[in-house]
């Protein structure tokens, strides 16, 4: 082989190789912006679910869409002193007392009566108090 022909072929390799690395380099470019869409992308999509998001936006725009019912609920004057006093006496009786601790308090078996055995098949209720 002769000195000028390694020569051209050298430069063709040469002028290959650069075609081939400014390809490459094309190509990583064009991948990492695709990826650095995907990654938006999932971003998004992973936000749209997220309960921040939720929080953020969700909320915020069902109270823009309530708002003009606000103007229709009637205008709420406070009690006096008297019907106040009588709306507490009223939640007041309807409190009922718990007496889930009264089984301590009152046997449910009477010294006369023998302890139920463990084989009996009777089997017995609590006591408790039918007065509401």
């Amino acid at each position: 082989m002769a000195p000028a022909e390694k020569n051209e072929r050298y430069d063709d390799l040469k002028k290959l190789k650069e075609e081939l690395e400014r390809q490459q380099n094309s190509a990583t470019e064009k991948m990492q912006g695709e990826l650095a869409h995907l990654t938006e992308m999932v971003g998004q999509l992973c936000g749209m679910s997220s309960m921040e998001h939720v929080l953020q936006h969700g909320f915020h725009l069902i109270k823009e869409q309530l708002a003009p019912l606000r103007e229709l609920s009637p205008q709420r004057t406070p009690l006096d002193e008297e019907a106040n006093n009588r709306l507490r006496n009223i939640r007041e009786s309807l409190i009922h007392p718990a007496w889930d601790g009264i089984d301590y308090l009152v046997p449910t078996n009477r010294v006369d009566q023998p302890l139920p055995s463990t084989s009996s098949p009777v089997l017995y209720a609590k006591h408790r108090s039918t007065a509401s």
